[in-house]
C-alpha cells in the first residue's frame, strides 16, 4: 500500500465521526495514562506531566461537550438507536440488534446522569448539589455504563461466533 493510500484512508477514518471520537478517546487517555505513568516513574510531578494531564482534561472535556450537544452521541441519538427499527447490514443472529437496543437503553439513563455530575462539578455556583449526592449519582452513572460494556462484549461474542460458521 502506498504512503498515499495510507494517508487517505487515516482521513477517510477521522472524518467520521466515530473515526473522530475514537481519535480524541486515544489521545487523551494517552495523555492521561503518560501523564500518570512518568509521574510514577519519576517519584513526583514535573511541568511536563502536569501539562500532559490539563491535555488530557481538556480532550475530555471536549468529548463531553459533543455528547452535551447532541450530534451523533448523546440523548437524542441513542433515543434514534433505541426506538429505529433497523438490523446491522449482514448479521443473523438477533441478539446482536437486541444487544444494541439494550446498550441505547443503558446510555439513556447515563447520559442525563452525566451531564448533571458535570453540570455540578464544573459549575457548582449555577447547580449546587452536595457532594454526597454527587458521589452516588456517579456510582449508579457506572452501573449504566458498566451495563453498556457487557452488553457491547456480548455482542462481540455473538459476532465472533457468526462469523466463525
Amino acid at each position: 500500500m502506498s504512503v498515499w493510500n495510507s494517508v487517505d484512508k487515516t482521513v477517510t477514518v477521522h472524518a467520521s465521526v466515530a473515526g473522530w471520537d475514537k481519535t480524541i478517546k486515544v489521545v487523551g487517555y494517552f495523555c492521561g495514562v503518560l501523564s500518570s505513568g512518568l509521574r510514577h516513574m519519576q517519584g513526583k510531578d514535573t511541568e511536563f506531566t502536569e501539562g500532559l494531564r490539563q491535555l488530557a482534561s481538556h480532550v475530555s472535556l471536549c468529548r463531553m461537550c459533543s455528547r452535551l450537544g447532541g450530534g451523533p452521541y448523546g440523548i437524542l441519538a441513542e433515543l434514534k438507536n433505541l426506538l429505529e427499527e433497523r438490523r446491522e447490514v449482514g448479521w443473523q443472529d438477533r441478539r446482536i440488534v437486541a444487544c444494541e437496543r439494550l446498550q441505547a437503553a443503558s446510555m439513556l439513563g447515563y447520559y442525563p446522569m452525566e451531564h448533571v455530575y458535570w453540570l455540578a462539578s464544573v459549575a457548582p455556583k449555577l447547580l449546587p448539589i452536595h457532594q454526597d449526592w454527587l458521589d452516588l449519582l456517579f456510582r449508579r452513572m457506572c452501573i449504566f455504563w458498566v451495563m453498556w460494556i457487557c452488553l457491547g462484549l456480548y455482542a462481540s461474542l455473538l459476532r465472533l461466533r457468526e462469523l466463525r460458521r
